[in-house]
């Protein structure tokens, strides 16, 4: 029996032909749009705020444009003011924000002249990350403000590992990393370019983990499984050679995993989700399951199980002569 929702969405268009939402209901109330003659959102009037004092807070954010579309200013009741400016290119070069009237707090992309690449963003205070790129444009490095950096490793143009270290100085461009809050990265890879794993080295502050993913034989792109274990001596080596595009070489320790998960995934025979189920072990500890309408084919309800009783339900309807927005 379909239960009494104790949660409620719609959508308005602005008019029957039209995707645009001209209003949204929910239970905090009703946001309304507006939109220039191009169809640009010019302003959201959404639902009022309450102040400290008891009294009603207009919330209206607005809008403006540059004539080729990109975003111009942002200002409203309850946001800061924001103006931004483009290059030649239409990427961001500059978002000032107005936190006191006429003061702007500047940030500044800065891009390779040659390539066009992003090299460094910086704030109001010069502050801010730089990155750098693989002959092959592959994103390279990124060094923090604090001095921190990510260094991206590849293979024949996969990504094999992720690499953290306290400082630039301390990244030799092939070692290991050495931050002893995020642990290092490793992917291994199927002969399809798959992900089959993903594993976080240990550090001082935390053990390793790992993610492993399993998909169906017959339909190669259909994932079948994720399995998240916390697996306290797993190492991997950097991965080298003919055999490196499959990535890292992960060693298993002598210490079982612990606090292991997995979430399986069920398909109906057009492929599409039908429910995904959080296992430990054999134990079902939560399930979703997916419904679709049997004419339309639109996803129609989706369940919340938890403990083997039903927790919540969404049911979706559909604005006639949409094939994607939501009632």
């Amino acid at each position: 029996m379909r239960k009494k929702p104790t949660g409620y969405s719609s959508t308005t268009p602005v008019s029957a032909i039209s995707d645009a939402v001209a209003s949204e209901l929910n239970n905090a109330g009703t946001t309304t749009y507006t939109y220039d003659h191009r169809g640009r959102r010019k302003t959201v009037d959404a639902p009022n705020t309450t102040a400290a004092a008891g009294t009603l807070l207009a919330n209206v954010t607005n809008t403006l444009y540059f004539p080729d579309g990109s975003v111009k200013e942002t200002n409203g009741d309850q946001t800061y003011r924001t103006t931004s400016t483009y290059d030649y290119a239409a990427r961001m070069k500059t978002m000032a924000t107005y936190r006191i009237s006429g003061v702007a707090d500047t940030t500044t992309w800065n891009d390779e002249s040659w390539s066009g690449r992003l090299s460094s963003k910086r704030d109001a205070m010069s502050m801010g990350p730089s990155y750098t790129y693989s002959n092959a444009g592959r994103l390279k490095t990124r060094t923090w403000a604090r001095g921190y950096r990510t260094r991206y490793d590849y293979v024949s143009g996969r990504l094999t590992a992720t690499r953290y270290f306290t400082s630039a100085a301390s990244d030799t461009g092939s070692n290991a990393g050495n931050d002893y809050y995020a642990g290092d990265i490793g992917y291994t890879y199927n002969r399809l370019g798959q992900r089959l794993r993903l594993v976080t080295a240990k550090t001082t502050s935390q053990p390793a983990t790992s993610i492993t993913y399993a998909y169906n034989p017959s339909a190669p792109f259909q994932l079948l499984s994720e399995t998240n274990a916390v697996d306290p001596d797993l190492t991997f080596a950097a991965a080298t050679g003919a055999s490196g595009a499959s990535g890292v070489s992960v060693t298993e320790g002598t210490v079982l995993p612990s606090l292991q998960r997995t979430v399986s995934h069920k398909t109906d025979t057009l492929l599409r989700l039908t429910g995904s189920i959080l296992l430990d072990g054999a134990t079902t500890e939560l399930e979703t399951t997916l419904a679709y309408h049997p004419t339309q084919g639109r996803l129609a309800q989706v369940t919340a199980r938890l403990g083997g009783t039903d927790r919540n339900f969404y049911y979706m309807s559909y604005q006639y002569g949409s094939y994607h927005r939501v009632q």
